[in-house]
């Protein structure tokens, strides 16, 4: 059996995935786990408990929210579907932050956790585009939150 789950792989289209039998039964029993009072939904209090498991703290309003991206039948809980959905959406989110730490790290050369201007210049140089000095102190401000004359990841990620 699969269940396909609709991802918008930007804000224009959307990608229809489906999730494997394996994926498909951890995700069952995940849900079941959750699922404290075997109604075959999962309320707020159960989501929140499950992202308590998980290491989050969220609010009753940003539980809320979660539910409401999700539940397309609009009953206010999360029924299985919806639920593959939401894991779904979470495993993609894992990749890109995968993807975005991997990118990060070929600007940091030396490993600091912080990307100066030097490592900037060098890596967009090497990846083909020559910038001015003047260029890669506009590109550094624009996205140094902190003016601390470095990129951290937090902001690399905003790019």
């Amino acid at each position: 059996m699969r269940v396909p789950s609709k991802m918008a792989s930007d804000s224009n289209t959307e990608d229809k995935q489906e999730v494997g039998n394996e994926t498909l039964d951890e995700y069952r029993a995940a849900f079941d786990l959750f699922d404290a009072n075997k109604n075959g939904q999962i309320d707020r209090k159960e989501l929140t408990t499950l992202l308590q498991k998980l290491g989050k703290n969220p609010t009753k309003d940003e539980a809320k929210k979660i539910i409401k991206a999700v539940d397309k039948d609009r009953s206010g809980t999360i029924n299985f579907a919806e639920f593959c959905e939401l894991m779904t959406m979470q495993k993609t989110r894992s990749e890109v932050d995968q993807e975005l730490q991997t990118a990060f790290q070929r600007f940091d050369h030396d490993g600091n956790g912080l990307i100066s201007s030097s490592e900037l210049k060098d890596t967009l140089t090497t990846l083909g585009d020559t910038l001015t000095d003047e260029e890669v102190d506009l590109v550094l401000s624009a996205v140094d939150v902190d003016h601390d004359g470095n990129i951290n990841y937090e902001e690399f990620r905003l790019l």
